[in-house]
């Protein structure tokens, strides 16, 4: 902490470099991005919706520093775009894996719980991206499962 005092110390690097360059994988994640873009179909206002929550997963996912607070832009989006009791559920798993995250676990000092805790939360992500696509995609059956999940 000494260090972030002196300005003559503004150019040396500290930690490890990056295993694959933040191009790379800006070029991947990109890709992925403009592929899902051409795959669905903008039929209705609410596509922008689920298309918005989509990208923030793609970005949130491929984001090197993720923060738990991020977790807050996907609320208000998966309330909106999903079923009432599915979003419900997205809502409250994800919260809980923050919660465990950062009060309950790091600030004890037992970092060894981000071993399962960041695969966990990027599973959930995925699974939520998965979800998000299905809805801007308008895939067959997805408005009989809405209906359904929504009585």
């Amino acid at each position: 902490e000494i260090n972030r005092l002196n300005a003559d110390s503004v150019n040396i690097q500290t930690g490890n470099p990056a295993q694959f360059s933040p191009l790379l994988t800006l070029l991947v994640f990109g890709s992925l991005g403009l592929f899902l873009l051409v795959t669905t179909k903008p039929i209705e206002e609410r596509w922008l919706i689920d298309f918005v929550g989509l990208t923030l997963v793609i970005f949130f996912i491929w984001s090197p520093g993720y923060s738990p607070q991020w977790i807050l832009y996907l609320l208000p989006i998966m309330l909106i775009s999903l079923p009432e009791r599915e979003s419900i559920l997205f809502t409250a798993v994800l919260v809980l894996i923050n919660l465990l995250e950062w009060p309950v676990l790091l600030s004890r000092g037992m970092f060894w719980a981000l071993y399962s805790l960041v695969p966990l939360r990027t599973g959930m992500l995925i699974l939520l991206g998965w979800r998000f696509y299905q809805t801007a995609r308008d895939l067959p059956g997805s408005e009989e499962r809405a209906l359904r999940a929504n009585q």
